[in-house]
């Protein structure tokens, strides 16, 4: 089993690990910060360095309870102490955006009516790139006009300008379970496996269910801007978003 450090601490960018196991797909450790491909969040990538080489983490997956890390070049041995090194600029970014979609979140779910919508929003899909700057979001929204969109943004970033914490928690799931709000996507995706659950809570804002990266401080995403929207059908109403730098 792999202890997930990024879980309790999103700002670690390099740590000391030890090989438990190399298969056909990659290198398990015993402890890793890289976040693995899930939730809609890309996985991380970066380097594992022991005292002959680094190699590169070229993607991290769950298979269970392990993480592998899927490298190019030669896998260090069973054993070895190696170093692990996260190209900190992709996961910053994707923390930010990933942050500034639970912003989108909370207020279309609490706010709802101020949106034209009849009932509290939820997500119907989702993806942060991998390849490319941003994220697209699709929301079981009525209707999803451009000034619409544009609205939803502008209140966002006055939130964002405006600050507030952000706070991670661990929860029983019968807790959990109790407090159907923490599931905010149209899909419980929550496995029957997990028994203690990870929240993540803005500030004044939201607090819902989430195992992946965030920012500390809503400020740190900077502004919010839009790119396009469209129309994907009934429940999928789509914003692609992408992030200003945060102002020094």
């Amino acid at each position: 089993m792999t202890e997930l450090l990024f879980l309790t601490n999103s700002y670690i960018k390099n740590f000391e690990a030890i090989v438990l196991e190399v298969t056909d797909e990659g290198v398990i450790l015993d402890k890793t910060a890289f976040y693995p491909l899930g939730g809609g969040q890309p996985s991380d990538r970066g380097t594992l360095s022991s005292q002959d080489e680094s190699i590169t983490v070229v993607k991290v997956v769950k298979r269970g309870r392990e993480v592998i890390h899927v490298i190019d070049g030669e896998p260090p041995a069973p054993n070895t102490q190696v170093r692990g090194v996260l190209d900190w600029n992709f996961r910053y970014d994707r923390m930010r955006l990933h942050t500034a979609v639970h912003i989108l979140c909370g207020m279309l779910y609490h706010n709802f009516l101020h949106y034209n919508a009849e009932e509290p929003v939820l997500v119907s899909g989702g993806e942060i790139y991998a390849d490319k700057p941003g994220a697209r979001i699709d929301f079981t929204l009525p209707s999803l006009t451009k000034d619409l969109a544009k609205k939803i943004i502008a209140d966002a970033n006055k939130t964002i300008h405006n600050g507030a914490a952000v706070k991670i928690d661990f929860i029983s799931r019968e807790k959990a379970e109790k407090i159907p709000e923490l599931i905010r996507t149209k899909v419980n995706l929550l496995p029957k496996s997990v028994t203690d659950v990870r929240t993540v809570e803005i500030e004044g804002l939201d607090i819902q269910f989430d195992g992946g990266t965030h920012v500390k401080e809503i400020r740190e995403i900077g502004e919010i801007k839009l790119v396009k929207t469209d129309n994907k059908g009934k429940g999928r109403k789509r914003m692609k978003i992408g992030l200003k730098e945060p102002s020094s």
